[in-house]
């Protein structure tokens, strides 16, 4: 019985071995023969604060369900900064994240979680971080008077994806009293 859905997926080309395993971890062929590049990936610390930087791109426009760059310290422990969705284009998508690190050497590249599979990307680097920090002055802290126009740091994902159709969206930006959520709100949706 297993003949006939491993033959669905068998492309020109493609060897009855590769159709089988592309059959048994549930990838399609044109996911499975998506390849990977990245270019400009870098680091700069500052303290103990790392910045690190990289364009990945796709063969064919992909959504990785995570994708940015991933991290091991020099034990080999899990050093990862922050993670996120991302629709990976021949273009080329652009990932800068930055996180705290304690002071050692960790190694690093561009990384991507699609369908469910880890993929590596391009050759990993090095970054040092001593710990030194730069003395700054301390300021007085201030309460903002309007919300920020972008609550999370990121900017609202925007548009249609592929097999998707966005229907709403809102960064939830308007203040609302304990209780009375739809203030404010309560226009954009319909019955």
């Amino acid at each position: 019985m297993a003949a006939p859905a491993i033959a669905k997926v068998v492309k020109a080309g493609m060897t009855m071995a590769a159709a089988t395993a592309i059959a048994i971890i549930g990838v399609s062929p044109a996911a499975a023969a998506t390849s990977f590049s990245s270019s400009g990936l870098s680091a700069t610390v500052n303290g103990t604060t790392v910045t690190a930087s990289v364009t990945i791109k796709a063969s064919a426009t992909t959504v990785a369900s995570l994708a940015g760059i991933c991290s091991r310290n020099a034990s080999g422990a899990n050093a990862d900064f922050p993670l996120s969705a991302a629709t990976l284009t021949t273009a080329g998508t652009k990932i800068t994240k930055s996180q705290t690190l304690k002071a050692g050497t960790y190694s690093y590249w561009s990384c991507a979680k699609v369908n469910g599979n880890w993929i590596n990307i391009g050759t990993s680097k090095s970054v040092t971080v001593t710990g030194t920090t730069t003395p700054t002055t301390p300021t007085t802290p201030t309460t903002p008077t309007t919300p920020p126009a972008n609550p999370s740091g990121m900017a609202m994902p925007v548009g249609d994806l592929a097999g998707w159709k966005q229907v709403f969206t809102d960064d939830f930006t308007t203040a609302a009293a304990v209780g009375q959520f739809p203030t404010g709100y309560g226009k954009k949706w319909t019955q």
